[in-house]
């Protein structure tokens, strides 16, 4: 693991302690699972530009078709759009 040093506005910081806290988790946890979230829904969005792109869903419909169905095993990685 790499570690990087943030400088963040006090009340940042503060809401972050306050929502970690309330996961019953580190900040490092949630900066991490918040990370990890952000970049998923940015593949996604770049899927859906590269459909858009080509004037066609039907690849990206294809590819999420292929997807499972499943809940995530942490609740907490639960995407709702």
């Amino acid at each position: 693991m790499n570690t990087i040093t943030l400088e963040l506005p006090s009340l940042l910081q503060e809401r972050i302690e306050l929502i970690a806290q309330q996961q019953g988790i580190s900040v490092n946890d949630f900066l991490v699972k918040s990370a990890d979230k952000m970049s998923q829904i940015e593949i996604l969005n770049q899927i859906k530009r590269q459909a858009a792109q080509r004037n066609t869903l039907d690849g990206f419909e294809k590819v999420m078709n292929a997807v499972p169905d499943v809940e995530p095993e942490n609740p907490d990685d639960r995407i709702d759009f």
